[in-house]
């Protein structure tokens, strides 16, 4: 719930302790940042991204959206998945080449989550 990452950046919430950045930095080979999605320090359940794009929590705010672009240098959209809940990472595993969600994630909910993260089209 911590952690958000891809091949190239890691985010943990905003206050997390130094030394998991140190061990994520040491071991994944990555920068890593802190970042709040939805005003809350758990990036890794909020968001999910693979190496091409980000989904984010649909309370996350323009300004959280803009600088996760940078860090990730990756574009971002808003979803939810399992029909409407927001807490990504609870129903959708995903990585450049697909996506697995839950079985409550509707038609319309799975075609934005693969056209956002790059995976049709």
């Amino acid at each position: 719930n911590m952690v958000l990452v891809n091949d190239s950046v890691a985010a943990v919430g905003v206050g997390a302790d130094p030394e998991l950045k140190s061990l994520l930095s040491k071991t994944l080979g990555v920068e890593v940042y802190e970042v709040n999605i939805a005003g809350l320090s758990l990036p890794g359940v909020c968001a999910v991204t693979n190496n091409k794009a980000m989904l984010c929590h649909p309370q996350t705010t323009d300004e959280e959206v803009k600088k996760l672009e940078e860090i990730f240098n990756i574009p971002v959209n808003i979803s939810t998945v399992n029909c409407g809940y927001p807490y990504l990472r609870v129903g959708m595993l995903a990585n450049s080449y697909g996506v697995v969600v839950g079985e409550a994630t509707t038609g319309p909910e799975m075609a934005h989550i693969e056209a956002s993260l790059g995976l049709i089209g």
